[in-house]
Formats: C-alpha cells, sequence, structure tokens
C-alpha cells in the first residue's frame, strides 16, 4: 500500500502523460500494463450499462 504522496505523485504522471502509456491504457503504477480479463467481457459491461440506465431513469 502507498502512502498519499507518492500515490498522488503516481496519479499526475498518468494524468499529465509522463508516464510512458499509449492513450486510453491502464497503468499499473507507472507502467502500462493489461487490465482484468473481465474489462474485456462486453455481456458484462452492456449489463452494467443498462442497469445504470435503469436506475437513472428512476432517481431522474
Amino acid at each position: 500500500m502507498e502512502t498519499p504522496v507518492p500515490a498522488g505523485r503516481k496519479l499526475a504522471d498518468a494524468v499529465l502523460g509522463a508516464a510512458p502509456a499509449a492513450t486510453g491504457a491502464y497503468i499499473h503504477r507507472k507502467q502500462a500494463t493489461a487490465s482484468s480479463a473481465e474489462s474485456y467481457d462486453t455481456d458484462r459491461e452492456r449489463a452494467l450499462w443498462n442497469r445504470l440506465e435503469q436506475v437513472q431513469r428512476t432517481t431522474a
């Protein structure tokens, strides 16, 4: 676990483009890496999107 200062530095590097990674890359501790297999599951993502739309309709 990192303390807030180094964690904040790494976040700032990612946001400012100082971490070497392509646009849209997943960055873990200053290095571009593959995201989890779940992030590529289109059925899971579609179900989440649909659920969020449903929640938005009931709260709007």
